[in-house]
């Protein structure tokens, strides 16, 4: 009797320690989850007001400044102020390719109105020319692939002042499609304002959470960069499928979406106090070498591309800069969607390189 009741006292000490255990666990388990928890949501709040809105809120800005420059180039097409509206428009394009960093899926569509590219240059005049008036008529009817920045850029830089005095429905054009553009900007910041709070709140790490969307964003966008902007012009030699050929500022555009990537990983926006990104998030996780060594990359993809001539030249040219500045876009690609996604929990989900 006195070893049976041994027994189970010794039996229910195991239990009652195996309880204990396992309180500890589960309760360290959720403290963790919750870190995790808030630590996401701090990233995503940082992206979302210092880097979203404000980046549209900027853009916006541009294009009215941008369109009362145009106004101006109308009512008087002189050289000066077409100088001023090539200028307006590059700085545009960069802003823009900057902001394609927050390209979401959903918001695929909407983004390629606003830029969308190869452009259609060959049969844009005719159409132009034929019409009696450049009006919203006009824009409806027209395909995607004749409108947007880049189709802006074309005109801009293909043609004199002297030109635009003699056809004045070519700067209608350039207004008529800015217009076009602001609106398409205005409904994906409005789809930003409305989100914002879902966007933020989205702060796990499943699928359809915010860090593993936003993630693949910057997954795609390096692999666009390798398979459209680099990839595509420099097999075909043919600088007309290069990014912006009309003002050869395409290995700008480049840098632009590297140099966004780069601020959006680490969180270091102008107006944030917080400056939490993707390398603290990391650095949480006892994975700060994996946020060290993205840094390294892209600061070693931007010192090529600063080194590089235009890519409309490089396109012509069986140039081994180009391959170092491809290898270094791959290698900056692979990193991201292999180790850091194992270590961030990502799920890839999406693949989407049709140069839009």
């Amino acid at each position: 009797m006195i070893k049976k009741t041994a027994i189970w006292r010794i039996s229910s000490l195991f239990i009652l320690t195996l309880f204990l255990v396992y309180c500890s666990s589960n309760d360290s388990n959720q403290d963790i989850e919750a870190t995790e928890a808030t630590d996401s949501a701090r990233l995503l709040t940082n992206i979302y007001q210092n880097g979203i809105l404000s980046d549209f809120s900027d853009m916006l800005n541009l294009v009215n400044e941008h369109q009362a420059t145009l106004q101006q180039f109308k009512e008087n097409t002189n050289l000066q102020n077409l100088a001023t509206a090539i200028e307006e428009d590059k700085e545009l394009n960069i802003l823009w390719d900057s902001i394609e960093v927050y390209r979401l899926q959903l918001l695929r569509l909407v983004y390629s109105d606003v830029q969308h590219f190869p452009v259609e240059t060959t049969s844009l005049l005719d159409r132009i020319n034929s019409e009696n008036s450049i009006n919203e008529a006009f824009f409806i009817n027209l395909p995607d692939r004749f409108k947007g920045l880049l189709t802006n850029s074309y005109l801009l830089n293909s043609f004199s002042a002297e030109v635009f005095t003699n056809e004045p429905k070519y700067v209608d054009f350039l207004l008529a499609n800015l217009a076009q553009i602001e609106d398409r900007i205005v409904t994906i910041q409005d789809f930003w304002i409305e989100e914002g709070d879902a966007f933020v709140s989205a702060s796990g790490s499943g699928i359809d959470q915010s860090i593993n969307r936003l993630f693949n964003v910057y997954i795609n966008l390096l692999e666009t960069i390798m398979l459209v902007k680099l990839e595509v012009p420099l097999t075909n030699q043919n600088q007309d499928f290069t990014e912006s050929p009309h003002n050869d500022i395409s290995i700008l555009l480049i840098e632009a979406n590297l140099k966004a990537l780069q601020k959006s990983f680490n969180g270091n926006f102008q107006n944030s106090a917080d400056n939490y990104g993707f390398d603290d998030y990391l650095i949480s996780l006892n994975r700060g070498d994996l946020a060290d060594f993205i840094n390294t990359k892209i600061d070693e993809a931007l010192a090529i591309s600063s080194n590089l001539n235009s890519l409309n030249t490089i396109v012509n040219e069986a140039s081994g800069e180009a391959d170092v500045f491809r290898q270094a876009i791959r290698d900056l690609y692979v990193l991201l969607k292999v180790d850091v996604s194992s270590a961030l929990d990502i799920t890839v989900t999406f693949t989407d390189n049709d140069g839009d």
